[in-house]
């Protein structure tokens, strides 16, 4: 009979102690959520502060590249007025730069048969004022290429 009598405070402890663990495990919850809420906004910030700085930087170099260019074009035309272009692409043959278009590029060059045969690492003989390719390469291989 005793026994039947406790069951209700039993029972009313067990309620309380599974609402106590429950507004624990609940509150806990909302924290953890505020807190990765944070830190995906704060990396979603410095993200596009990145961008922002990067494509500030790729400008910068790209303007800076085109003048080298420019510059290399006037000085190759000086030593030899045949010189009509001097062209830089990626290594799939798109052209990044131009010293005698500056404002053009982004056209693709990969099926032009010297600048294919180029792309593989084998610059073709050439005249002298006709046609000259020369891979730029760094320690990897061709520039461009992941080591």
């Amino acid at each position: 009979m005793l026994v039947l009598a406790l069951l209700p405070a039993i029972f009313v402890a067990l309620l309380a102690a599974a609402g106590a663990f429950w507004a624990v495990e609940s509150d806990h919850n909302d924290q953890m959520n505020q807190a990765l809420t944070r830190a995906s906004s704060l990396a979603e910030r410095e993200l596009d502060n990145s961008a922002r700085r990067m494509s500030g930087y790729a400008a910068t170099i790209a303007a800076r590249l085109r003048d080298i260019l420019v510059g290399a074009l006037a000085g190759l035309r000086a030593l030899d007025p045949t010189v009509a272009v001097l062209e830089i692409t990626d290594t799939s043959g798109r052209i990044m730069m131009r010293g005698h278009a500056p404002t053009r590029f982004g056209d693709d060059k990969s099926k032009v048969p010297d600048i294919a045969a180029a792309l593989l690492g084998n610059p073709p003989a050439g005249e002298r004022g006709f046609t000259n390719l020369w891979p730029i390469r760094n320690r990897c291989g061709a520039a461009g290429q992941e080591c």
